[in-house]
């Protein structure tokens, strides 16, 4: 006790010196407006982290940070982990079921509408799972995974020219070439009409200006997938078609029923067994 009231004696005597030199005053007050000054875009930047509209919101609890990226291989962050993963899991034979042994990736931004409108879709999937969205094996879970192409990072300062997300692109080359050309040879492609569509070209060359959001993968360990040979990435989305809820929550169910071999795959346009009309 005696040794806080000697520091609470020594504030208030530094206080009445304060008060009583008048020189000192405007210094401290200068000091404070330049100090609140040279703040502000530090406090700006750790404020935009957390802002955001309610249907990013949705999308920040699934979300694997961009943070900490930088070219090359210095750092780690958790879309690299995420990434490196589903790559290693999908060519080079090294399965790590950590993150789920089935699961969606979506890349999102901020200002994106077609991210918006997929939401009500994973929103009725995941309020129907196990119900309206049984599962054929009991206990599999609903999971996915988004990353953010606009997120900024504690590292942006170290490459002022490119974002977060454009180095992430640059590292992962390799992955967005691979399986570009794993996921333009899936059913769903030709089943769908979408041989025209450029979305696939700008996926596989990693194309940051022309890069989609929201871009919905598919990432599958089962059994089926491992013997269907499209173990990991196994199937993409651009955009979440529907009008209705229930239509987009059809679709992303089919998804992620990809390998059905039995009746229903006759109306999965991502099963090799669809028929179409």
């Amino acid at each position: 006790m005696k040794i806080l009231k000697a520091i609470g004696g020594l504030f208030v005597k530094l206080w009445h010196w304060i008060k009583e030199t008048a020189w000192v005053q405007p210094l401290l007050i200068v000091g404070a407006i330049f100090a609140i000054i040279f703040s502000i875009p530090h406090f700006s930047k750790w404020i935009g982290q957390f802002t955001f509209t309610d249907n990013d919101a949705y999308y920040v609890q699934f979300q694997k940070s961009l943070n900490l990226e930088t070219k090359g291989e210095q750092n780690m962050s958790e879309a690299d982990k995420l990434t490196t993963s589903i790559y290693e899991g999908s060519f080079e034979d090294k399965i790590d079921e950590s993150y789920g042994k089935k699961f969606f990736v979506i890349y999102v931004s901020k200002e994106c509408t077609d991210c918006a409108n997929a939401q009500s879709g994973f929103e009725t999937l995941v309020s129907g799972w196990n119900s309206s969205y049984a599962p054929d094996k009991a206990g599999e879970q609903f999971k996915m995974y988004s990353i953010f192409a606009d997120e900024e990072s504690s590292t942006d300062d170290t490459d002022p020219d490119h974002s977060a997300f454009e180095r992430y692109l640059v590292n992962f080359t390799e992955f967005f070439e691979e399986a570009g050309g794993r996921l333009e040879e899936r059913p769903y492609r030709d089943n769908a009409n979408l041989t025209e569509s450029q979305d696939y070209s700008y996926f596989e060359k990693s194309d940051e200006d022309n890069f989609k959001t929201p871009t919905i993968l598919l990432v599958d360990y089962t059994d089926e997938a491992k013997a269907a040979n499209v173990a990991g990435v196994s199937e993409i989305l651009f955009g979440v078609k529907g009008s209705n809820k229930n239509e987009k929550a059809k679709l992303l169910w089919n998804m992620w029923n990809h390998l059905e071999t039995d009746d229903d795959a006759k109306t999965n346009p991502f099963s090799e067994f669809y028929i179409k009309k």
